[in-house]
């Protein structure tokens, strides 16, 4: 465990703010599949893909390196910070 586990959950808050539910929404009746598909990384990117086009596409990025599998490949908080703060600064100014 290190702080690819908090940008992973981060990524989890990203994309219900995006998509308006959990990333893993179709498996929460169950917890054993919930469990399975969250450990094989499958949640819902087809609704991802059915908003991506009303956010900015490096909104979209960034949620996608939070997002991955592998915790060696995947970014880190730090890593996304920078394009969150473009992100505000371009909505709320300076």
């Amino acid at each position: 465990y290190d702080e690819r586990s908090d940008a992973w959950a981060l990524g989890c808050v990203i994309y219900e703010m995006i998509c308006l539910h959990r990333p893993f929404h179709q498996a929460e009746g169950n917890i054993a599949i919930l469990a399975l598909r969250v450990m094989e990384g499958r949640y819902d990117r087809e609704a991802l893909a059915r908003v991506a086009g009303c956010y900015n596409g490096l909104l979209i990025l960034a949620l996608a390196g939070l997002m991955t599998l592998d915790p060696g490949q995947r970014s880190r908080a730090s890593e996304v910070l920078p394009t969150v703060e473009r992100l505000r600064r371009e909505l709320v100014g300076p």
